[in-house]
């Protein structure tokens, strides 16, 4: 068995606490950047949420894309539901009464109250919509201005459910349809909606199959 001399258990010594010295160094180098790396991260975060600290045209872009990304012409919905390739579950979030009195044909009701309940709901309406190809949920509420859309898809966000939000409410669809639509654009409104608890049957239609907006899908109403 090898022995070490015991003039020379001082200079081994020495070396180990070297070494013990070296790697506690580099551990340390190694926390240390680590730690400026989270916190950089969280400052990327922070500024990304903070709105004080982004240009304008950042600001614009952010808005572009979010509206984009979540909102729904009402133009481009009639006309999926006029040609029957309708690949979406249209989801009423209103009060079940106001539902009864009247709602988009086809819509679904989901009175949204945030409760673990309403969202399982949802999750299973998509869940069931996927069967017939309806692979993503919009939503609707009173108005344009309702907050309530808004405030669901947000709470729904937050359990992993992602859901758009059709650009008007059912006030807008049934009584101020005049408003948003084009010059021109006249259609029979009871065509597209139904009143009750039936959901409605959302029936293919030639009568609004021409818009003034343009062919390109990508630029449509």
């Amino acid at each position: 068995m090898f022995k070490i001399k015991k003039s020379n258990y001082k200079t081994v010594a020495l070396i180990l606490l070297f070494v013990v010295i070296f790697v506690a160094g580099q551990v340390a180098v190694v926390r240390s950047s680590q730690s400026k790396i989270n916190e950089l991260r969280s400052e990327i975060e922070k500024r990304d949420l903070r709105t004080d600290l982004k240009s304008v045209e950042e600001l614009r872009k952010d808005y572009y894309y979010s509206e984009t990304a979540t909102l729904v012409s009402p133009h481009t919905m009639r006309l999926q539901m006029d040609k029957g390739e309708v690949d979406f579950v249209l989801v009423d979030v209103r009060a079940a009464t106001d539902y009864e009195k009247g709602h988009i044909r086809g819509a679904i009701s989901i009175p949204f109250d945030g409760s673990e309940a309403a969202i399982g709901k949802f999750k299973q309406a998509l869940a069931e919509g996927k069967k017939d190809r309806r692979n993503y949920a919009i939503i609707y509420c009173y108005s344009s201005a309702c907050m309530l859309g808004r405030k669901t898809g947000q709470e729904l966000s937050k359990h992993g459910v992602s859901v758009k939000e059709l650009g008007v409410g059912y006030n807008d669809w049934e009584l101020q349809h005049g408003l948003w639509n084009n010059q021109g654009e006249t259609y029979d409104i009871n065509n597209y909606i139904t009143r009750g608890t039936d959901v409605g049957e959302l029936k293919p239609s030639a009568e609004f199959m021409t818009r003034p907006c343009s062919a390109n899908d990508k630029f449509s109403c």
